[in-house]
């Protein structure tokens, strides 16, 4: 069957998200006065747990991934900022965004392969964790946003990946079935099998790591290592 839709994840698959993160997080300790006293690793260490802390009571929603909230966790621990943490935290959150926005950079091919989709009248939907705001703050400055047909993010859904109701919802966006669209993304669990257990029979993984031995693939998976790759598969001429 001709593959009509593209469902696509965003953070890691469309561009290097590690890569922000970590220039964020320096640029964030780099200005924030309070936090020099730690030094980076031990702010580091600080930031990771309270965003451990978030993720255990949040699981499963967009707000688990609030920076804003790890900051607010991180800052009342310290007692030298408990006072002023939700300052703080605001000016943390605020700067850690800036930065990360300087940083982000498409993956060499993704503007030519989406423009070739649209031009062949294929529908295009981001598949995406994380909170509305955030990723549609990335979309605006990587100007992207013409490309793409819709945006489902786990805020607007409910859920998150691997959870087959925010595919469902992608594809009822597109008012496509399940067997007329693919999904690419680069997390095994939350792209591959999620997409496959919501039905979708057609999957790109983007196995960068190259794990695809510790994993039993399905037939079904197509793998390659870097994005533009994706442009030169045969799928594209049926």
């Amino acid at each position: 069957m001709k593959i009509k839709g593209i469902l696509v994840d965003f953070d890691n698959t469309l561009y290097d998200y590690e890569s922000c993160h970590q220039y964020a997080l320096q640029q964030v300790f780099n200005s924030i006065l309070s936090l020099k006293s730690l030094g980076y690793e031990e702010f580091l260490k600080r930031y990771n747990r309270a965003k451990k802390s978030i993720h255990v009571r949040l699981h499963g929603t967009a707000a688990s991934h609030h920076r804003l909230l790890y900051f607010q966790k991180l800052f009342e621990a310290l007692p030298s900022a408990q006072q002023l943490h939700v300052d703080l935290a605001m000016e943390s959150n605020e700067c850690y965004w800036s930065a990360f926005m300087q940083k982000i950079q498409l993956f060499d091919g993704v503007t030519e392969w989406l423009t070739m989709m649209k031009n062949q009248n294929r529908k295009i939907v981001m598949v995406t964790d994380l909170t509305s705001q955030v990723q549609f703050l990335k979309i605006k400055n990587l100007n992207i946003g013409h490309l793409f047909d819709w945006i489902v993010t786990s805020e607007e859904a409910g859920c998150e990946k691997p959870h087959p109701y925010i595919f469902h919802l992608a594809l009822t966006k597109c008012g496509l079935s399940a067997e007329e669209v693919c999904m690419i993304g680069d997390s095994y669990e939350k792209d591959v099998e999620g997409a496959l257990n919501a039905g979708i029979p057609t999957v790109i993984w983007l196995d960068r790591s190259n794990a695809q031995s510790k994993t039993g693939l399905y037939d079904q998976i197509i793998t390659v290592r870097q994005f533009h790759e994706v442009r030169d598969l045969d799928i594209w001429t049926n």
